[in-house]
C-alpha cells in the first residue's frame, strides 16, 4: 500500500516473507555461533593468528592485522559469538547484524591463507541482512526484514549454485573425475560405502552429479513442479558433501539453510499447521509449505530509487566477479588469477613446493630460504600454489633482510605445483626478482603459463 506520491504507508499486516526470513536468520545466526565456537575448540586462534610471524593480506588491507595478544583474540571471538546469537534471536537486528559483519570481516581479512568460500558467502549474507536494517519505512517491520531481502538472498544463493556448476564444465571434472578421484578413496574407512569410494567410476559419477545438482539448483527451486525434487537433491548433495569433505567447513550447511528461502514465504507457519492437523497426505497442505509457482511470487525491490540502484549494483558486481578470470591469460586453476570469490568449489587439488633464492647485489652473496622457515604449514600449503602469495612472501623476505642491513636484496622463487595429481611444473619464472615487482590486479608476467 502507498500514498498517492508513491511513498510507502504504514501497515499492520506482516511482511509476506518475514516468517521465512526469521527462520533463515535464526539458522544463519546459530551456524555463525557454531563457527565461532569451533575456533575455540580447535585452537585456531593461536595457530592461525597468534603464532605466525607473518600474515598474508588482501590487496588494500595490509594495514589490518590480528590482535597481538591472545586475550584480545579471545575477546574478539566471544563478541563474535554473542553477536551471532543475538542475530539468531532477532535482538537489536541493526546492531547485532552490523557487529557480526564487522567482527567476521576482520577475522576473514586477517590472513588470506585461511580463505574459504563459505567465509566469503557468510560475509555477503550478513552484509545483506545488515543493509536491510538501515532504512525502515513504516511499511517495514521493526525487526528489519523487508521483502526485498528475500529476493536478494535468493538471488545470491542462485548465483553461488550456478557459477559453482559452470566452473565444473571442464575436462578434469567431467571426463576424468578429478579431483574427486583423489579425495574419495581417503574416506574408504567409512562403513558400507567405503569400498565404492575407491572406484574411479564412483568419482566420475559423483562429478557429473555435482555439476548437475549445482546447475539445476536455481531453476529447480524456482519451478513449482520441480521444487520438491530440487530440495531432495540439494539436501542429499550438501549433506553428503559436508560429511565427506569436512575440510570445507560449514559451507554445505549454509547452503542447506538457504534452500528454505525458496519455500513459501510463510513456510514455518504452514509446517506448524501441517503438523497440527497431521495432514501428511493432503496435497494442499504440502503446497502451502512448498509455495506457489515463481510467476505468482512478486519480485520485491527496495522502495527508494537509491535502494534499487544499490541493489542493481550489488547484483551486477556478484555476476561480474566470478567472470573476471576471463580477463587474465592462462588457465585460472593454474594462475589463480580471478579464482577467489568466484565460487569454484571443490574444483581442483593443488600441491606445491616453494623456496626462495636471495642475492645481495652489494657483495654478490647468495643464499636459500625455504618457505617452511617462516610460514606455518597452512600458509606454506596455500602460498606454494598461489602466485600472489608467492609475491607477497617475497616482499616480506626482502623487508626482513633490509632490516638486517641488506639494502636491496633480490628475491627469486623456486616454486613447483602439481594440479590434480599430475606432474609438477614450475609456477614462477625463476629469473625474475620478485622484490622489484609490485602487487596489483594486473596479470602477472612472472607467472609461467
Amino acid at each position: 500500500m502507498s500514498d498517492a506520491d508513491g511513498s510507502p504507508t504504514a501497515s499492520a499486516e506482516p511482511l509476506e516473507g518475514a516468517a521465512s526470513l526469521r527462520a533463515f536468520r535464526l539458522t544463519f545466526g546459530l551456524l555463525g555461533l557454531i563457527g565461532a565456537l569451533r575456533f575455540f575448540w580447535r585452537g585456531w586462534l593461536r595457530s592461525l593468528y597468534l603464532w605466525p610471524p607473518y600474515h598474508f593480506s588482501y590487496l588494500g588491507f595490509s594495514w589490518l592485522k590480528p590482535w597481538p595478544w591472545e586475550w584480545l583474540l579471545n575477546l574478539h571471538l566471544v563478541l563474535l559469538a554473542a553477536a551471532a546469537l543475538a542475530l539468531a534471536l532477532g535482538l537489536r537486528p541493526r546492531l547485532s547484524a552490523g557487529l557480526y559483519l564487522l567482527l567476521f570481516l576482520m577475522v576473514e581479512l586477517w590472513d588470506k591463507a585461511a580463505y574459504l568460500n563459505h567465509y566469503y558467502l557468510v560475509s555477503l549474507l550478513a552484509g545483506l541482512m545488515w543493509a536491510a536494517t538501515l532504512r525502515r519505512p513504516p511499511l517495514y517491520r521493526s525487526d528489519g526484514l523487508p521483502d526485498w531481502l528475500l529476493t536478494a538472498l535468493r538471488l545470491q544463493l542462485a548465483i553461488v549454485w550456478t557459477f559453482a556448476g559452470l566452473a565444473k564444465l571442464q575436462g578434469d571434472w567431467l571426463l576424468r573425475g578429478l579431483p574427486l578421484r583423489l579425495w574419495l578413496p581417503t574416506r574408504a574407512d567409512l562403513p558400507l560405502i567405503g569400498g565404492l569410494l575407491t572406484l574411479p567410476a564412483t568419482a566420475l559419477a559423483a562429478s557429473w552429479a555435482g555439476a548437475f545438482v549445482d546447475l539445476a539448483a536455481a531453476p529447480g527451486l524456482l519451478w513449482r513442479r520441480s521444487r520438491p525434487w530440487a530440495l531432495a537433491l540439494l539436501w542429499g548433495f550438501h549433506i553428503a558433501t559436508g560429511l565427506l569433505f569436512p575440510h570445507i567447513g560449514l559451507f554445505p550447511w549454509y547452503m542447506l539453510a538457504g534452500t528454505t528461502l525458496f519455500l513459501a514465504p510463510n513456510w514455518p507457519r504452514a509446517v506448524a499447521d501441517l503438523i497440527r492437523r497431521r495432514a501428511w497426505r493432503c496435497r494442499a497442505a504440502w503446497n502451502a509449505v512448498l509455495g506457489p509457482p515463481a510467476r505468482r511470487q512478486a519480485l520485491a525491490l527496495p522502495a527508494s530509487r537509491l535502494g534499487r540502484s544499490a541493489f542493481a549494483l550489488y547484483v551486477a558486481l556478484q555476476l561480474a566477479l566470478p567472470l573476471r578470470h576471463w580477463l587474465y591469460p592462462g588457465a585460472v586453476a593454474w594462475t589463480e588469477e580471478g579464482f577467489r570469490f568466484s565460487w569454484m568449489v571443490l574444483l581442483v587439488e593443488r600441491s606445491g613446493w616453494l623456496r626462495y633464492e636471495l642475492r645481495d647485489p652489494a657483495n654478490g652473496r647468495q643464499w636459500t630460504v625455504d618457505a617452511a622457515e617462516f610460514l606455518t604449514p597452512l600458509q606454506r600449503q596455500q602460498a606454494a600454489t598461489q602466485p600472489d602469495m608467492v609475491l607477497e612472501a617475497a616482499h616480506w623476505l626482502a623487508e626482513r633482510y633490509r632490516a638486517q642491513g641488506v639494502a636491496a636484496a633480490e628475491v627469486r622463487a623456486d616454486a613447483w605445483v602439481s594440479l590434480n595429481g599430475g606432474p609438477a611444473r614450475q609456477l614462477i619464472d625463476p629469473s625474475v626478482d620478485l622484490a622489484s615487482r609490485r602487487r596489483s590486479l594486473r596479470a602477472a608476467d612472472w607467472v609461467l603459463r
